[in-house]
């Protein structure tokens, strides 16, 4: 199926059909892309080298989230694993792989930091089992279609024709010291970056 809704639809999830009320429904999915978004940073140890890629895990983790419940419902999949899964299935699509024991290691990180208790042996056996089966699920749902234009990677462009458009500001030009081109280029770098900030706080 193509991986886009209606406004209409969008109320119609499958959690909605399950009694699972809007708010809830909302509140749930927002704490899960959260986590799963913590998730991924501390897999890459907020390795400064990596971070690009980190951000795209975390943007993808998320976009793989809600899709999947657009298929399924929260009473069906525990939201916290679906999280699991999708930051397991997004380090493997843009090619920084992590094992699972890495991804144990990082969710008994965030536990411990959470005041909760390690996973033991026997539970992390089954949530590696349940993870690996909704990783499954997800490519079946996405079709195991990989080539996905990521948000960030519109970012240069925009940042250039908003850079243009600056030039051509009254207002601009006549604040600047220099030639207003020179000034304009040098907010470039400052410029994506915030907007990568807004970008990733947006999932």
């Amino acid at each position: 199926p193509e991986l886009r809704w209606t406004v209409e639809e969008i109320k119609t999830t499958p959690s909605r059909a399950d009694g699972v009320l809007e708010r809830e429904e909302r509140a749930t999915r927002f704490s899960a892309s959260d986590f799963a978004r913590n998730l991924s940073r501390a897999l890459f140890n907020n390795d400064k080298q990596q971070e690009d890629g980190c951000n795209r895990v975390q943007i993808l983790a998320c976009y793989y989230l809600q899709v999947f419940y657009m298929f399924r419902s929260l009473r069906q999949e525990d939201a916290k694993t679906v999280a699991i899964a999708a930051t397991f299935l997004a380090c493997k699509v843009v090619d920084l792989p992590r094992k699972m024991r890495g991804i144990l290691r990082a969710l008994n990180q965030l536990r411990v930091q959470a005041g909760e208790a390690e996973l033991g042996e026997e539970e992390q056996k089954k949530l590696c089992e349940r993870v690996l089966k909704i990783e499954f699920l997800m490519l079946r749902i996405i079709r195991f279609e990989f080539d996905l234009d990521l948000p960030l990677d519109s970012l240069p462009g925009l940042a250039e024709a908003l850079l243009v458009q600056l030039t051509r500001c009254k207002e601009f030009c006549s604040a600047c010291k220099g030639m207003p081109q020179q000034e304009a280029h040098a907010l470039r770098v400052q410029l994506i970056r915030v907007a990568q900030s807004f970008l990733l706080d947006s999932f």
